[in-house]
């Protein structure tokens, strides 16, 4: 992949790519589901160990999505597919194996 790069310039593009692919994640992360009242807005304090809870959880969720998105950037990065018609529309093409990276080359693009 990026075999028209030399190496100095292939491991910048790689880190650039992973940097963004990141940033992204760090956007969509997920939101709770308690948009309606809270309990402390009713007047009753939500117990710490509740909210403990619901941080471990959401911590999980994203620990989960940022491996995921490390190995679809292994997979990229291993991915051997020539680009014979550039690279626009090589990610059209494959922007269905590669969604976050997708997303990131049409931010670039």
């Amino acid at each position: 992949c990026l075999s028209f790069f030399d190496q100095h310039e292939r491991e910048d593009a790689y880190s650039t790519v992973s940097d963004l692919a990141e940033s992204l994640s760090t956007e969509a992360a997920p939101e709770s589901d308690h948009d309606s009242i809270s309990p402390a807005e009713e007047g009753e304090p939500e117990p710490k160990k509740e909210k403990q809870a619901e941080i471990s959880m959401l911590m999980a969720i994203i620990e989960e999505e940022h491996a995921e998105e490390k190995d679809e950037l292994k997979m990229y990065l291993a991915d051997k597919t020539k680009v014979d018609s550039g690279p626009l529309a090589w990610w059209q093409k494959n922007e269905h194996r590669y969604p976050k990276l997708a997303k990131a080359a049409k931010r670039l693009h």
